[in-house]
């Protein structure tokens, strides 16, 4: 009788990879972020690579990301800094950027509940509180409190946003 691997047996429990709602690409990174907290030197970066060549995206390994994240059309476009840390139920448009500005260090830090919209720009080191929706093509350059929703070039609050209604958007059924 084989034993089961209690290693793959850890990824698979951790990640729930056999989810079908996560999409190919959600599990690239997390098998590449699972290599990279092991210690594991190059697999990580050959899975980076894999991800930029088939879904011309640029989601680091180092990143951290909470369950429930998903990424629009498979990730096509998206930029992510490898130092963004990334909550639940976060759900990233195609052609998204999230990274720091130019010659400073620090980086958005995204909560939960949070729905980046198609080509949204993330930038510096600002907070994406809990329950906000970030509008098509804006440019967010400072933090944005719970329950808000902003748009705009800079990105500005348009209004607030109840939790039913975060949800109804988050979680809509296809």
């Amino acid at each position: 009788m084989i034993e089961k691997n209690s290693q793959y047996s850890q990824i698979v429990n951790e990640h729930k990879w056999f989810d079908k709602k996560m999409t190919n690409i959600v599990k690239l990174y997390r098998l590449s972020n699972f290599f990279f907290r092991k210690g594991i030197p190059v697999l990580p970066f050959l899975i980076k690579w894999l991800i930029r060549i088939i879904y011309s995206a640029d989601i680091p390994y180092q990143i951290v990301a909470g369950d429930n994240i998903h990424f629009a059309h498979s990730g096509l476009g998206i930029v992510i800094h490898p130092r963004v840390l990334i909550g639940n139920n976060v759900t990233i448009g195609q052609h998204v950027t999230i990274g720091g500005s130019m010659g400073k260090y620090g980086v958005p830090i995204i909560g939960d509940n949070v729905f980046i919209s198609t080509g949204a720009k993330i930038l510096g080191e600002i907070g994406i509180k809990n329950n906000v929706v970030v509008g098509a093509n804006s440019v967010v350059t400072k933090s944005v409190p719970n329950n808000t929703v902003v748009g705009g070039v800079p990105a500005i609050k348009i209004r607030e946003i109840s939790d039913k209604e975060m949800s109804s958007i988050l979680f809509k059924k296809s």
